[in-house]
C-alpha cells in the first residue's frame, strides 16, 4: 500500500496519480485517491483517477456517473467533456455522446486528465465510428449465455447506472440475479417495475418465477395465471407457468387443468402444418435429430456428449440443433460430437420446422422443451415422422404434438417409451469419505434441493423422519439459493411449523465437500434432481426416494431399481420414506458396506454407464419404431 501524508498540489498530487497508473498500479492508485479524498482534498485528479481505474476495470457505469458528478463541480478539469463523449460512445449512448463532443469544442482538452485512462482510450472520432447500441447489455446477455452470472450481472448493474429506467435491462437484471442465487432482490425489483408501470403480464410472469424459486409456490402460481388471463394467446408465458408447475405432485387437478390449458392455447395460437409428417424410413440407417439450444446447465450438455458419443455410428446419424456456432463457449462441449451442427438461435418455429425436414430427420429429441416455452409449436409442424418429447417435458400433461415421450415408468402419455433406468445418464462418482456418524455424533441426514423443491409437503415429511430418529440433524446443502436472509427465514419457518427448525443445518459447501458430511440423503418430494441425487448414490450416499411424485422421482426409482437398489432406497409411501430413513440411521454396518460398495455396483447399471444407456435407448427406440412400421 502507498502511503501518502500531508496536504499535497493539485500538480504534485497528479505526478503521483499518473506515476502509479502508468505503472499499471491501479489498486495502489485507488487508494491514495480515496485516502485524499478522505482527508477532504478537493483534488479532480483523485476524482478523474477513480474514474480511471473503473474504466480499466470494465466498470464503465461507474466512470461515467464519476465523471458526471465531478463536471457538476467548478473544479472540473478541462479534459471532462472530452472524457465523458468517449465513455458515452463506449456506453452506446450516442445523444449524450455528441452533447458533451460538442461541449468539448467549446472547452478545448489540454489531455492532462485523458492520459490517466491510459493508451486504450480511444479518441472520441475513433469511438464515435465504432458506437454501438446498449454494449453493456449486450456483453451481459452474452455472459449469461455462457452461464457467467457473475459477469452478467455486473454488465447489466453498468448498463442501469447510465440507463436507469431501461425496462428491458431491468428485466434481464432481475433474470440474471435469480439464477445467481438472489431471487428476493430479483423479485424487489420486479415489484417496483410493477408499481412504476403498471401489472404487465411479462412483468407478472417474471415475479411468478422468482417466488416459486423462493419456495413460495402458491404465490407464484397466482402471479403465473394472472399473467395468462391477461394475455391468453402469449405461448411463452404459459410455458414459463407451465414449467413450474414441476413442483406440484402429480394428477393434482389444478396443475393438471392449467396444463390442459396451455396446451390449448398452443393450439390455438401456433401456425401447425398442413401436411402431415413424412413417412418414415428405413431402420437399417435413422436420423436423429437433437433440440439443445436452451441454456443448459454444464452436467446436462455433458451427459448429452457422453450419450451422443456412445451410439453406434453405423445405425445412427446424430444432429445437432443448438444456439449460435460450435466455436461459441457455450457449445464446447458439443465439439466433434455431432455428425452435423446447425445454428438455430435465429430461426422463427416455421424456418425451424422446414430445417429439419429438409435434413431427413427420422426422430426429433426433444432436449429443451418448456426450457424454450416459446418453441412450444414445434412438433405440431410435423417435421418429422416421431417427434418425441425427452426432458423438460410437461409435468402434468403432454407435450402438444408430440407422438413420442420418453418416460422412466409406465405412463398414458402418447406414445410413452419406458427407457430402461430412466431418462437421465447420471456423472460419474467421486469418494465420498469415511462416515460421518462413525465420529461419535448422531446421523446426519443430506438435503440437496433447491428452495422451490423444498416444499410444505417435503418439510413435513423430513421433520417426521427427524422426529423418528433421535439425535439426529438435517443438512440442506446451499449452493447459492441461501445467500439472502429471506431464504434462511422461510427454512425456519417450514421446519418451526413440525418442532424441527433447530435441527436443521445449512451449509455452503459444494457436492463433494457435502458427501463428507452426511451419512443419507433425503430426496425431496414431488421434484428432485436427478443427476446431482444420483451422484451422491453412485458415491456410497444411500438417497432416499419417493416413487411416484413426478417423471423425475420416477427416473431416480428406475436407476436404482436396475442396479437392485430399490427395496433399500425408494419408498412406495410416505410412511415407507420414514422407514427407510429409519433403517438407515440405525445400522451403521450397512451404511459402511453402502459406502464401499456403491461405486462399483453402480458401474454397469444403465443410468450410470453411457455405453449401456445408449445401448438401452438404441433398443427401446428401435423395437418402438419397427412396432409403428409393422
Amino acid at each position: 500500500m502507498t502511503e501518502v501524508t500531508g496536504q499535497m498540489s493539485e500538480s504534485a498530487f497528479y505526478a503521483k496519480i499518473k506515476t502509479l497508473l502508468d505503472q499499471n498500479q491501479d489498486q495502489e492508485a485507488l487508494e491514495v485517491a480515496e485516502m485524499a479524498m478522505a482527508r477532504g482534498e478537493n483534488h479532480p485528479s483523485a476524482v478523474c483517477a477513480l474514474a480511471a481505474v473503473a474504466y480499466r476495470s470494465n466498470m464503465l457505469g461507474n466512470a461515467i456517473q464519476l465523471m458526471s458528478e465531478l463536471l457538476e463541480t467548478r473544479q472540473a478539469p478541462a479534459d471532462t467533456q472530452e472524457l465523458l463523449a468517449v465513455l458515452y460512445c463506449l456506453a452506446g449512448v450516442l445523444p449524450k455522446a455528441l452533447y458533451h463532443g460538442k461541449e468539448a469544442t467549446i472547452s478545448l482538452p489540454d489531455g492532462q486528465m485523458i492520459a490517466l485512462f491510459g493508451p486504450s482510450l480511444p479518441s472520441f472520432a475513433t469511438a464515435l465510428s465504432t458506437v454501438s447500441h446498449r454494449p453493456l447489455m449486450r456483453a451481459g446477455l452474452a455472459a449469461l449465455d455462457a452461464m457467467d452470472t457473475v459477469g452478467a450481472i455486473r454488465y447489466f448493474e453498468q448498463h442501469l447506472m447510465i440507463e436507469p429506467n431501461s425496462v428491458e435491462t431491468i428485466d434481464h437484471y432481475a433474470r440474471a440475479l435469480a439464477m445467481n442465487g438472489q431471487a428476493g432482490k430479483a423479485l424487489g425489483m420486479l415489484r417496483s417495475l410493477v408499481t412504476l408501470g403498471g401489472a404487465k403480464p411479462t412483468l407478472l410472469s417474471r415475479i411468478g418465477a422468482c417466488l416459486t424459486s423462493l419456495g413460495r409456490l402458491d404465490e407464484g402460481l397466482a402471479a403465473h395465471r394472472a399473467a395468462v388471463a391477461q394475455a391468453a394467446s402469449a405461448i411463452p408465458l404459459w410455458g414459463t407457468m407451465v414449467a413450474d408447475l414441476v413442483h406440484i405432485p402429480a394428477g393434482r387437478s389444478d396443475a393438471v387443468a392449467d396444463t390442459a390449458r396451455w396446451a390449448e392455447a398452443v393450439d390455438r395460437n401456433c401456425v401447425k402444418s398442413p401436411r402431415p409428417a413424412p413417412q418414415l424410413g428405413s431402420l437399417d440407417h435413422v436420423t436423429i435429430g437433437v433440440l439443445c439450444s436452451a441454456l443448459h446447465p454444464p452436467e446436462r450438455a455433458d451427459m448429452l456428449s457422453r450419450f451422443v458419443g456412445a451410439l453406434d455410428k453405423s445405425r445412427f446419424t446424430v444432429i445437432g440443433l443448438g444456439n449460435g456456432e460450435l466455436s461459441a463457449p457455450r457449445n464446447v462441449m458439443y465439439r466433434g460430437m455431432f455428425a452435423r451442427w446447425r445454428n438455430i438461435a435465429e430461426l422463427d418455429v416455421l424456418t425451424l420446422g422446414a430445417l429439419i425436414r429438409g435434413e431427413g430427420v427420422a426422430v426429433l429429441l426433444d432436449m429443451d422443451g418448456l426450457a424454450l416455452p416459446e418453441r412450444a409449436g414445434l412438433f405440431l409442424r410435423n417435421s418429422a415422422p416421431i417427434q418425441a418429447a425427452w426432458l423438460n417435458a410437461p409435468s402434468h400433461g403432454s407435450m402438444p404434438g408430440a407422438n413420442m415421450h420418453l418416460v422412466g415408468g409406465p405412463s398414458d402419455l402418447p406414445g410413452a417409451l419406458v427407457l430402461p433406468g430412466g431418462r437421465v445418464l447420471i456423472g460419474e462418482g467421486f469418494d465420498a469419505g469415511p462416515l460421518p456418524c462413525l465420529q461419535g455424533q448422531g446421523v446426519t441426514f443430506g438435503a440437496e434441493a433447491s428452495l422451490a423443491e423444498i416444499t410444505a409437503e417435503t418439510a413435513a415429511l423430513w421433520s417426521a423422519v427427524l422426529t423418528m430418529v433421535p439425535g439426529s440433524v438435517l443438512a440442506i446443502r446451499d449452493s447459492g439459493q441461501f445467500d439472502e436472509q429471506q431464504s434462511i427465514d422461510h427454512i425456519i419457518e417450514l421446519f418451526g411449523n413440525f418442532g424441527v427448525a433447530h435441527r436443521i443445518d445449512v451449509i455452503k459447501a459444494d457436492l463433494v465437500q457435502f458427501a463428507h458430511q452426511v451419512d443419507v440423503v433425503l430426496a425431496p418430494t414431488p421434484h428432485l434432481n436427478v443427476m446431482t441425487l444420483g451422484r451422491l448414490a453412485r458415491s456410497g450416499v444411500p438417497v432416499i426416494v419417493l416413487a411416484g411424485g413426478s417423471a423425475a422421482a420416477a427416473d431416480l426409482a428406475a436407476a436404482f431399481a436396475d442396479v437392485d437398489w430399490a427395496g433399500d432406497l425408494v419408498a412406495a409411501d410416505l410412511q415407507a420414506y420414514v422407514g427407510l430413513a429409519e433403517t438407515w440411521a440405525g445400522n451403521v454396518e450397512k451404511l459402511t458396506a453402502f459406502r464401499t460398495q456403491a461405486a462399483m455396483q453402480a458401474a454397469n447399471g444403465v443410468a450410470f454407464n453411457a455405453a449401456r444407456f445408449a445401448e438401452a435407448f438404441s433398443r427401446a427406440l428401435l423395437d418402438h419404431l419397427a412396432a409403428r412400421v409393422n
